[in-house]
């Protein structure tokens, strides 16, 4: 009896998972994104790396030294203050500024002419070729493929 409940269960059409299309915390994320000064191509890859980053949640502090919707490392970057860092808007600007000319090394990317490309130096020697694609790259194409467009 055990197997058929299996099968049967196998057989039943599950529902994909909505794209992140216009939820209201997406929506407010992109509204941080860009009061920080993010438009185009940049904005779309912002969105990607802060949902990978932090979910989108502004108040995130994992391991007690990467925080806010950016997750800043606090070592990397003593002379933030604690409050830049939690606020998601200006978090964003001080992002925005690191990121000019295409440079998310930090992030593990690179942006030229509008496409966005690995940019593993940082972390090469550091973490495996595997680790850098499953927790950079890949979680990072996830979410750049479901940017929610209706923001």
């Amino acid at each position: 009896m055990m197997p058929l409940i299996l099968a049967a269960a196998l057989l039943v059409p599950t529902v994909a998972p909505a794209p992140a299309a216009t939820t209201t915390r997406t929506c407010k994320v992109v509204g941080w994104l860009r009061a920080g000064g993010f438009t185009g191509t940049d904005l779309r890859v912002a969105w990607a790396v802060v949902m990978r980053e932090s979910g989108g949640d502004p108040r995130q502090v994992t391991n007690g030294v990467d925080r806010g919707l950016w997750q800043i490392n606090r070592p990397t970057h003593p002379n933030l203050s604690y409050s830049l860092v939690m606020d998601p808007v200006r978090s964003s600007r001080w992002a925005r500024k690191q990121t000019r000319h295409g440079n998310w090394r930090a992030w593990g990317l690179a942006v030229r002419d509008g496409h966005v490309y690995r940019d593993y130096r940082d972390y090469v020697g550091i973490w495996s070729d595997a680790r850098m694609e499953a927790w950079i790259w890949e979680p990072f194409a996830r979410y750049y493929r479901r940017y929610p467009r209706g923001c």
